[in-house]
């Protein structure tokens, strides 16, 4: 056992954080965490000096663990999470819970008794109780890594002893398996076994609401344990708790490339060399103090040989020495270096400054609208260092300006710390809050609802509207790149397919290429018979032309439903001086006379309508005044020219509305 002297007299209770705390089943995709299982249980056999298998196969499966024992699988989550803490002089030291301990002894013990038989008729020996530590004293105080090497030992040894009895009994019906005992006996009646019943736990341990973030007294620089809080299984358990679930069901992969963990780069197997980047008003990693600092090595073995061993048996292994506390390196040939020769710049030559500052954070209003591109421009930033990563979970709220930091800095001041561990902890916090299901069914609304120069886009390019579009359908589909270059066609006008063909472009990266070499050939089709299709029954109305009347379509900037016929005769001699008249921008025709070569504000009878339109404008649906707006916000955004000063003038005046 470590030698420590206690600093408190009476333990208190402690939640531990620890990735193999958990089932098998619940991390066999993550090869870190397998080999950190297989490692832990290495170094538990030569202390305990018993052999534990380390197979996969004789664990508890998923349905194992669901269906025939999942009392036994949250008594042990209770026990290797549920702790008693105590102070010392080398950093934190834990114990076991005596309590829960005993349950799963009882239950082991129960089963020993009554199913030892079959195990018998089967062939098998009847295995002893699964044993704590070498001399079942579960009374010793033990380090945090110390804990977690023996805490994967029991557990794997727990489970193996009731898997083996599964092989002959089928604990889910409370019977045995070989049907030749069920015909030889009269007893055997169908019932739920009693370690089917999940046992009702006092708190969800991997959610830790109130304890999310295992706290610790003790300075950065007496730790001795792997502080999980510190170091990358902490963090990535950390972020499990908090909010797993919306890892779990991200629905595209747009998403799923923005929330995907960053701190996975700087894993043991992909760690560089420390970087020299980092926030310049930040400097404790220079210090070599507070909590970011850096735990080489996440594993220690337990201590030394027991009594009594002999202490040059460590020697003829190639081991550590006795009373070494760091096991022998192995050394890892697949280590991925982000630090490269070409990037140090030589001292005699010019280079750039790379030193960051808390304003290349950019900053984020609460937009939802804006939230993916806010989320990837800090990813790419957090992915120039794991100081960087870690700094960002501090750095970033104070970015946070408008509805974003007013929601933020309501939130609760022990919630705020644990969400600021590093950028991924604080990601999932912004994204739990904001990218909900309702944000989402927003987001494909109006990916369906996009179409080229659409109220409030009424001047843009081919080229910002591709941007647009894409942009919206990664945010809520996920899309093979044909089927976007598809629906981005079909919010475009109908003509385009005269200069663009779908088939000959194989990835949305030449299709875009393609529409910024045609853009001016594009903008020069004329949009009067486009509409989308098949997309929003507003922007689809046909309306009875006659002889002297205009009708208007509402995919038309300015247009809608029920609108008036001119009141007078269509003047085309008169063209507007804002240099694009009415048809060329794709907008309506002047309401007044209905000629679509100048606006409204350019009639000369637009002063005859104006004592009309005061009365009528209190009368105007949302509808009406909506489209109004946006003809007005149309008109106003043109240039003038240089013989329109006097007419701008009185840009200001009320329009008619009827």
């Amino acid at each position: 056992m470590s030698s420590f002297v206690e600093l408190e007299r009476e333990p208190r209770n402690a939640v531990l954080l620890w990735p193999n705390a958990q089932a098998f089943t619940h991390y066999q995709s993550n090869e870190r965490l397998v080999t950190r299982r297989k490692e832990a249980l290495l170094y538990a056999s030569a202390y305990l000096r018993r052999q534990i298998d380390y197979d996969p196969v004789k664990v508890f499966t998923r349905h194992m663990a669901n269906d025939h024992f999942p009392m036994v699988d949250q008594i042990l989550n209770d026990l290797l999470t549920k702790v008693k803490a105590v102070k010392t002089n080398l950093g934190e030291a834990y114990s076991i819970d005596r309590k829960v301990y005993s349950q799963i002894l009882g239950l082991a013990n129960k089963v020993q008794e009554e199913l030892g038989k079959y195990l018998l008729i089967e062939g098998y020996a009847v295995p002893e109780l699964p044993r704590w530590g070498s001399d079942r004293n579960i009374s010793h105080w033990y380090l945090e890594n110390e804990l977690e090497i023996l805490g994967t030992a029991f557990r794997t040894e727990v489970e193996q002893f009731f898997s083996l009895f599964d092989q002959v009994y089928n604990f889910k019906d409370a019977r045995p398996r070989n049907e030749v005992l069920l015909s030889m006996g009269s007893g055997f009646k169908p019932n739920k076994s009693f370690l089917v019943t999940r046992p009702n736990s006092e708190t969800e341990i991997m959610r830790m609401e109130d304890t999310a973030r295992p706290l610790t007294s003790t300075p950065a620089s007496r730790r001795h344990s792997s502080m999980y809080a510190h170091n990358e299984e902490g963090i990535n358990c950390l972020k499990e708790g908090i909010n797993a679930h919306v890892h779990d069901k991200l629905p595209t992969s747009r998403l799923r490339d923005v929330l995907i963990n960053v701190g996975d780069r700087f894993s043991p197997e992909n760690s560089a060399e420390p970087s020299e980047h980092s926030f310049s008003a930040d400097r404790n990693s220079e210090k070599g103090g507070g909590d970011e600092e850096q735990i080489r090595r996440s594993f220690r073995r337990p201590p030394g040989p027991l009594e009594g061993d002999d202490p040059s048996s460590d020697d003829e292994r190639g081991g550590p020495n006795k009373g070494s506390r760091r096991p022998p390196k192995i050394p890892n040939h697949n280590k991925l270096s982000y630090k490269r020769q070409n990037d140090v710049p030589s001292i005699q030559e010019s280079h750039f400054d790379t030193k960051l500052k808390p304003e290349s954070v950019p900053k984020w209003d609460g937009n939802t609208d804006t939230l993916v591109r806010w989320l990837t421009k800090v990813n790419d930033i957090a992915s120039i260092s794991k100081t960087v990563f870690t700094q960002l979970g501090r750095i970033v709220p104070r970015r946070f300006e408008g509805a974003a930091e007013t929601w933020y800095w309501s939130l609760p001041d022990k919630f705020r710390r644990s969400a600021e561990v590093d950028w991924d902890t604080l990601r999932n916090v912004i994204t739990d809050f904001y990218m909900n299901r309702k944000w989402l069914d927003q987001q494909k609304g109006k990916a369906i609802r996009a179409h080229y120069r659409e109220p409030g886009y009424a001047r843009e390019t081919p080229s910002e509207y591709f941007i647009r579009k894409n942009e919206l359908l990664n945010n809520a589909y996920s899309m093979e790149d044909s089927e976007l270059i598809m629906e981005i066609m079909e919010g475009a006008p109908p003509n385009w397919n005269t200069i663009l063909t779908m088939q000959l472009y194989a990835t949305t990266v030449e299709f875009q290429r393609a529409v910024r070499y045609h853009e001016d050939t594009l903008m020069k089709l004329n949009p009067s018979n486009y509409t989308p299709r098949d997309r929003t029954r507003d922007y689809r109305a046909n309306y009875t032309r006659d002889s002297n009347s205009y009708t208007p379509r509402t995919y038309l900037v300015g247009a809608y439903s029920g609108m008036a016929v001119p009141k007078y005769p269509k003047d085309d001699s008169n063209v507007t001086k804002k240099g694009l008249t009415p048809e060329e921008k794709g907008a309506r025709p002047c309401r007044h006379c209905g000629s679509g070569k100048h606006w409204d504000q350019e009639c000369k009878h637009a002063y005859k309508a104006e004592r009309k339109a005061r009365v009528n404008k209190i009368m105007a649906s949302p509808e009406q005044s909506e489209a109004q707006e946006a003809y007005d916000n149309l008109y106003y955004s043109l240039s003038p020219s240089d013989d329109d000063e006097e007419e701008a003038s009185d840009s200001g005046k009320e329009e008619e509305v009827i």
